[in-house]
């Protein structure tokens, strides 16, 4: 023990000679990339776009979806541009574009159509609700009042040219007005509200249902009061629109690129494959890069991060409807989303639905397997962040090396206190540059410990490469050789299959036998000499215990990797030839729309609801006490009712749908006042829908979606229409021209922005739709031109909010 000190003395003298040396040797090796630096400059810029943007721009999937989608809209705009068509479509004509903006046609046909059918239930049920109302407040209506508001009317008009209008200036104005009958009407708009807000509370799947169904009944009851006679016809406009849209939508679908969901979701697959193999390639990236390229924020680590993130995104089965309305990347749709809808259609090909389907649980467990495998350059990386910055000039002192055992001195000095940013301890801080000097002493830091890693781990490696490679090269010929098949290149794509099958797991067995014991090798003379307990203490093991993470998850990775090529390899066999598949499963739709998810709300920017907490479990599986007993006469079971009602009343769904329903009334109530009815613009009854049925969960967004969407639809009016009322041409030019960055933000936004995007779109088409029909289609109540149009939109939002 007294010779520890001057043989530590020696070895940390010999050690700054390595160090100094190692530094020199360091500087001259950073020389070297920086005249090798000029190829980062050559990079285009898509690189320096987000990973979603940049994926979305490269890849010709989205392109080719942009285009039916840009092909609809644009169809459904130039649909207005015909006076004869606009008189047919009517003061609702810009629901064409609206609808097309709501619900792109970016979807397989079967769920575009499901889709596409719950938007058109909705205005039915809305309208249905409307029209029950209209019946019962002109049973309600003081017919005395009415006769008498008849004959003035009458009276007034007696001698024009032209009494009809006459006539319906009065109905707008306010003076058909009955108290009854404007109370039966907000009943009726209380109660669809409410149902459309338990809709939207309980199935957020049918989100678009709710806000079609509620726009349909606002402008039913909200119009209604003013007519003294039956108008069962007010939303015939609205259906028109909305099913010319519809036939454009289903047109485009099923001949501009058409897709089935078997062929969308086994597309899905591949790509995500093929992400899967890009990350594992990546780790030789990683175990040849320094430990300082893989510190938070380098090119490097946010490269990794950023597939990481989208293979996740890619793999969360958002739960179809609203996710597939705004997905992250169109070339990694969620594979479980559309697998709840793939048996419900015709397809012709070798696999089903539950072929596809089989593949989901493995896949799932090879996604997480890889996301984990990405851990290891982030722990690599973490200690040269600015938060763990270890000075090794103050770390590899002679106290620290000589007394491993003893703690750090009690007086800190300022050239070891921790960072400012950091969240370790002082006393962690001294354990660190403690091992960061034992690491030193013995060259067993991570760097030196990399290549090692490489070396054992490279066979198992590229055998994980080539499986990916095989497995997305047999799917993505099952998906593409539907029709006619190339026997020579089927049969090749199972030898090269099999071939990797093989090669991996005899690549698994070797590195569990052999390769793996390579990692050990360069800690076998410490481990050796570590003959007392208080050198035992002080073995620098933390590189093998990093090495052994990443082997251990690569194992994981591997074995997981077999069972899906299992799976593959099983339905391979099992399905030879292409056949015509009849749907099936009706009965996964129920639970298809009553499961909520978070990324549901987010679309549509709510608020989500919050995850039942352990005490609200235990409550619900709490036995009931032996001595009571159910209720058992009528005011008991009353009595129970109302508690249960109670209860629910303080659920996140039933504040949400008083909020909802109170906010629809409140919005309604100066359109019935006579005072007031006269100054309100009718048509904005519609402007109030939507703001109020796209409710935002954060003001920003809200502001700044409809304040962007202002500024397009401007742009889009005055450079197509100038000065003037606007001309088909002109605006059929311009519109074409804006629709494409806003349907690709519509698309490709992530989905926390996905509230935005639709605020933009919605807007847009309120201010180019409006003013198009105020400037060639007299109506009662014009909306504007231009800006008068958008300061309205402008204030409704702020108003709403």
């Amino acid at each position: 023990m007294a010779d520890r000190p001057t043989t530590a003395g020696t070895n940390v003298s010999e050690n700054v000679t390595r160090d100094t040396s190692s530094h020199s040797s360091v500087a001259q090796e950073e020389k070297q990339p920086d005249t090798n630096t000029t190829s980062p400059p050559k990079k285009s810029l898509l690189d320096s776009l987000p990973p979603w943007a940049s994926t979305n721009l490269r890849s010709a999937n989205s392109w080719k979806l942009l285009a039916r989608c840009w092909l609809a809209s644009w169809a459904a705009f130039v649909l207005l541009m015909p006076q004869a068509s606009l008189n047919i479509l009517g003061n609702t004509a810009f629901f064409t574009v609206m609808t097309s903006l709501f619900l792109p046609a970016n979807l397989p046909v079967q769920m575009f159509v499901f889709s596409i059918a719950t938007v058109v239930i909705g205005v039915l049920l809305g309208w249905g609700i409307g029209a029950a109302g209209m019946r019962g407040a002109l049973a309600a209506r003081n017919q005395v009042l009415l006769k008498s508001t008849l004959e003035k009317v009458q009276s007034s008009a007696a001698g024009l040219a032209n009494p009809e209008l006459l006539f319906s200036l009065k109905i707008f104005e306010g003076v058909f007005l009955d108290t009854r009958s404007s109370i039966v009407f907000g009943c009726f708009l209380a109660i669809g509200t409410f149902f459309f807000a338990l809709v939207r509370a309980y199935a957020p799947k049918l989100t678009l249902l709710s806000i079609f169904g509620t726009i349909a009944v606002d402008i039913f009851c909200g119009i209604g009061p003013l007519f003294p006679f039956a108008q069962y016809t007010l939303l015939n406009s609205m259906c028109t629109c909305i099913a010319c849209y519809m036939g454009i939508a289903i047109v485009v679908t099923f001949f501009v690129f058409p897709e089935t969901m078997n062929h969308s979701c086994l597309s899905a697959t591949s790509a995500q494959l093929g992400l899967i193999k890009s990350l594992v390639g990546m780790q030789a990236t990683v175990l040849e890069s320094k430990p300082s390229q893989l510190a938070p924020g380098t090119p490097l680590m946010t490269k990794i991060l950023g597939l990481r993130q989208g293979m996740l995104g890619a793999q969360k089965a958002c739960k179809v409807h609203l996710q597939l309305l705004g997905r992250n990347h169109a070339d990694f749709r969620p594979v479980m989303a559309k697998s709840v809808f793939i048996n419900l259609e015709f397809s012709w090909g070798r696999w089903n639905g539950d072929d596809v389907r089989s593949l989901e649980a493995p896949l799932l467990a090879l996604v997480t397997r890889v996301a984990s495998l990405q851990t290891f350059a982030r722990i690599v990386g973490e200690r040269h962040s600015q938060e763990f910055d270890i000075s090794k000039t103050a770390g590899t002192n002679a106290d620290v090396s000589a007394a491993p055992s003893t703690l750090p001195s009690a007086v800190p000095s300022t050239e070891t206190l921790p960072s400012a940013t950091s969240n370790d301890a002082y006393l962690l801080h001294q354990i660190y540059r403690r091992h960061d000097s034992l690491e030193s002493l013995h060259s067993l830091h991570i760097e030196d410990i990399l290549p090692v890693i490489k070396n054992s781990t490279a066979d198992l490696r590229e055998a994980c490469i080539e499986g990916l490679g095989a497995a997305q090269a047999s799917i993505d010929i099952v998906n593409t050789c539907r029709w006619r098949t190339d026997a020579e290149a089927v049969v090749n794509c199972h030898q090269r299959f099999d071939a990797a099958l093989a090669r991996l797991s005899a690549a698994m067995t070797a590195f569990k036998d052999t390769n793996r014991k390579l990692l050990i090798e360069p800690f076998m003379p410490v481990l050796m000499e570590a003959d007392t307990r208080e050198a035992r203490r002080a073995l620098p093991l933390r590189s093998l215990y990093l090495s052994y993470v990443f082997a251990t998850n690569l194992i994981v990775v591997g074995d997981v990797l077999v069972t899906f090529m299992e799976q593959v390899r099983t339905t391979l066999e099992k399905r030879k030839h292409p056949r015509l598949w009849a749907p099936k499963g009706l009965r996964a739709i129920k639970k298809f729309l009553t499961e909520r998810d978070h990324e549901d709300a987010a679309v549509f920017g709510e608020d989500s609801a919050p995850e039942k907490t352990e005490t609200g479990i235990n409550e619900e599986s709490y036995r009931r006490d032996p001595d009571s007993r159910p209720p058992s006469n009528v005011p008991q079971k009353i009595m129970n009712s109302i508690h249960h009602v109670y209860q629910w009343s303080k659920t996140p769904e039933a504040l949400f749908t008083f909020k909802y329903t109170f906010v629809s009334v409140a919005l309604w109530l100066p359109g019935v006042f006579l005072k007031t009815a006269h100054i309100q613009v009718r048509i904005d009854d519609i402007y109030k829908s939507v703001p109020t049925n796209l409710s935002s969960r954060s003001y920003v967004i809200r502001i700044a979606g409809t304040f962007a969407g202002l500024c397009l639809g401007l742009a889009t009016w005055y450079i197509g229409a100038g000065s003037g009322i606007g001309n088909p041409y002109g605006m059929a030019a311009s519109v074409a021209v804006f629709l494409v960055p806003l349907l690709w933000f519509r698309l490709f936004l992530p989905i926390q922005y996905q509230a935005g995007g639709i605020l933009i779109a919605v807007t847009w088409a309120l201010i180019v739709g409006y003013s198009w029909i105020d400037g060639h289609l007299p109506i009662v109540g014009t909306p504007g031109i231009g800006w008068t149009v958008a300061w309205k939109r402008w204030t409704l939002v702020v108003v709403g909010q």
